[in-house]
């Protein structure tokens, strides 16, 4: 009998530990800003910022050089919500670890003339930005194939 209650206790407890814990909210994505940059480059297609808000893809304006330092400052157009349906699922695709990282710069973005990636999500209220290095062998593992889909996704909301 001791062994039966026993095992009633144990099953019980890897039971309930296994069940997801309802009072934990899922993280919140408010927004995220992704696209190319290329310093020695001219033409439209050297600076390509897109913003994801509200389930509406935006296309930067402004084309500037993003900042090394603060997040991106653009000024968002409205695109086509074919380009939206492309890539509304972005928000779910980067790594978690990003999140984790202490450096706004990882690599050396642009430095031999190769472009970066612009990256930028709000979480639960918390802002996070990022230029990325194009060349995947500056790269930690982690984000390899994240770089992968930034250049996927970007040409994709080009058009």
């Amino acid at each position: 009998m001791k062994k039966l209650l026993f095992l009633f206790f144990v099953s019980a407890f890897f039971f309930q530990s296994c069940q997801k814990d309802e009072n934990t909210p899922a993280s919140v994505v408010e927004y995220v800003v992704f696209g190319h940059f290329f310093g020695e480059c001219f033409g439209e297609s050297c600076i390509e910022i897109f913003k994801i808000e509200n389930d509406i893809l935006y296309e930067d304006t402004k084309d500037n050089y993003p900042s090394f330092i603060n997040p991106y400052v653009g000024e968002y157009q409205a695109v086509d919500d074919s380009l939206f349906q492309q890539v509304k699922d972005l928000e779910t695709l980067f790594p978690d670890a990003l999140l984790e990282e202490t450096e706004a710069v990882i690599g050396q973005p642009d430095a031999g003339d190769w472009g970066g990636y612009y990256f930028e999500v709000v979480v639960d209220g918390n802002q996070y930005h990022y230029r990325i290095d194009k060349l995947k062998s500056n790269l930690p593992d982690y984000l390899k194939d994240f770089a992968d889909v930034l250049e996927d996704y970007i040409s994709k909301a080009q058009g």
